[in-house]
């Protein structure tokens, strides 16, 4: 028996959903079946190899110096003396200026190697923009939509883009567009959008500025330039607007003064439909071309969306990318010397065995993608859910009447998922670290591993929800044992990457993640079983920590910290204020 059932959607309209994520449970062992029953995951080959991998950061002023130079000499402060040795004409100046030279002794400028202290103009884009009036020309410019980065900032986002962002989400030509930046004039790049948009993901996981903690100011400031700029419609190419928004599907931060990753996939998928994207029918593979990648991120990212947002998957089910996935990404590309000294460590994500490595994961994320759309697709359905402080809300429910074969085979897909997964793409800890800790790439594809184990563990968990096979299928209650594994090997996951200071590190679906292991746990809690409840609030704690380091960097992990609080607080009886 096969399940044809999907959802489609009007090709003008994009259904609307807002975004986290989401996984669940086994470990990988040795199996060679790929097929069951109803359901069918095509069996792809995907390249196997390692890479390597790093951390480039540099040093450079702060971050208010960094975005507005307001420099003031030293000659206009009237109470300090110009030359450390000769006197001021101001009483006791002189002996004020030989104890501070006894307590902080002057550092020449010549010793101070890695800061650059002249003052400089700021940069900003000289690219035409022929679809801007000189009146909203005037507003970005005032805006500082069209201001550049400093170099050595720059440079510490786009390998931390190359890290963390492209193995997973390949929509660029990557080569071209370091290319364009570094080696080109980026003051000519022909693409501001693109350029801010690259800026804005890759600040998302940089681990510092100047030596503090990452300030998510500069997150904020990089997606409003690249908002600004989409609103102002200052690019004409639609297949940049779609790079651009994919990207834009980062935004985890405050979803008060910007919509949601839902909104700018919406746009997306409209913007993709109207240039027939996604008609990949009418695709050519005779020469490398960027469109097969980027309707395998949309397609990516449309499940990863809907499952974080709980909202009906956009492209139908039935669509798979088969014929897309032995297009993966441009391997064979070559870098110049000054792009792969630019990106500093990061250079070693662009090696051979390093992009085959990004490719295989890339395609193991596009068949969990599939697996993901199916359960969704197979065992919810969209709904309006009668709410108390406003009217209504459209969510996923799960489905009733559902037939007997359903959940066993989504079941059955997901294991086949894992059980074939490439060792090279299985997640589990290193006997022996790197001794170059973060910079290593080990370390990075660690945590891309670790991510596509937490999603799937994440999906069996869904599955879960829907309640135990031996119960009937409109039945509402969950299958408490596998959500308890699936919650018990995420707890696991999250505690091992907090170990090694990875766990911020991890794209802003871990947020939905961590929500559905809070869901798990509280449905434990509620049992009589005190050991189970122990448990459960172990996996409670483990998520309240985990959350609280992800909110340095995705400031929606509060609701998963509000989630936690109030089921302690109900728990103890208690109210917290």
């Amino acid at each position: 028996m096969q399940l044809h059932r999907t959802l489609r959607r009007s090709p003008t309209s994009p259904n609307k959903a807002p975004s986290p994520d989401t996984n669940a449970l086994p470990s990988p062992c040795s199996y060679s079946g790929g097929s069951h029953a109803a359901i069918l995951i095509p069996n792809v080959d995907s390249p196997d190899s390692e890479g390597s991998r790093s951390d480039g950061t540099d040093e450079e002023g702060s971050l208010s110096n960094i975005l507005a130079y307001e420099d003031t000499a030293i000659s206009q402060q009237p109470h300090i003396a110009h030359k450390p040795h000769v006197p001021s004409t101001y009483p006791l100046d002189h002996l004020r200026s030989v104890v501070e030279s006894l307590l902080d002794p002057p550092v020449s400028r010549t010793c101070q190697s890695k800061r650059d202290y002249t003052p400089k103009p700021d940069r900003t884009f000289h690219t035409c923009l022929a679809a801007v009036t000189a009146e909203d020309y005037k507003y970005l410019v005032n805006k500082g939509a069209l201001q550049l980065l400093p170099c050595v900032l720059r440079n510490k986002l786009l390998a931390a883009y190359v890290k963390y962002v492209h193995p997973l989400l390949p929509l660029l030509d990557l080569g071209t567009f370091l290319s364009g930046v570094i080696d080109g004039d980026d003051e000519q790049f022909e693409s501001p959008l693109l350029y801010q948009a690259v800026m804005f993901a890759g600040s998302i996981f940089i681990q510092d500025v100047d030596g503090e903690a990452q300030d998510q100011s500069l997150t904020a400031i990089l997606f409003e330039r690249t908002k600004v700029l989409y609103e102002f419609e200052t690019e004409q190419r639609a297949y940049t607007q779609i790079q651009a928004l994919l990207l834009m599907t980062l935004w985890h931060g405050d979803m008060s003064r910007h919509k949601g990753p839902s909104y700018w996939l919406d746009l997306a998928f409209s913007t993709a439909e109207r240039v027939g994207l996604l008609q990949d029918e009418f695709w050519t593979y005779d020469s490398p071309s960027i469109k097969p990648l980027m309707w395998c991120c949309l397609y990516v990212r449309d499940r990863i969306i809907s499952l974080g947002s709980r909202r009906p998957v956009r492209m139908p089910v039935s669509r798979y990318p088969s014929s897309v996935l032995g297009i993966t990404t441009f391997i064979h590309e070559e870098y110049s010397d000054s792009v792969l000294e630019s990106l500093g460590s990061a250079a070693s994500m662009l090696t051979r065995s390093s992009r085959e490595q990004s490719a295989m994961l890339f395609t193991e994320l596009v068949k969990l993608s599939y697996c993901v759309g199916t359960i969704l697709d197979y065992l919810y359905e969209g709904a309006w859910i009668p709410l108390p402080c406003r009217s209504s809300l459209y969510s996923l429910t799960p489905k009733c009447n559902v037939p007997p074969i359903t959940k066993p085979s989504c079941e059955k897909l997901l294991q086949s998922w894992i059980q074939l997964l490439p060792l090279t793409a299985t997640y589990h800890l290193p006997l022996f670290p790197s001794d170059r800790g973060r910079e290593s790439v080990e370390t990075v594809f660690l945590v891309h591993k670790a991510f596509l184990y937490l999603l799937y563990l994440t999906a069996m968990a869904v599955i879960y929800r829907t309640g135990p096979e031996n119960r009937p299928s409109n039945s509402s209650l969950p299958n408490l044992k596998g959500l308890r594994a699936s919650t018990s090997q995420i707890k696991r996951v999250l505690t091992e990457l907090d170990d090694m200071d990875l766990l911020r590190f991890l794209p802003g679906t871990s947020v939905t993640i961590i929500m559905f292991a809070i869901e798990a746990s509280v449905l434990d809690l509620q049992g009589s079983d005190s050991i189970v409840r122990l448990q459960a609030m172990s996996n409670l704690y483990a998520c309240e920590e985990a959350a609280l380091n992800l909110l340095q960097v995705y400031p929606t992990a509060e609701l998963a910290l509000l989630k936690t609080r109030t089921a302690r607080s109900n728990l103890l009886g208690l109210v917290e204020t």
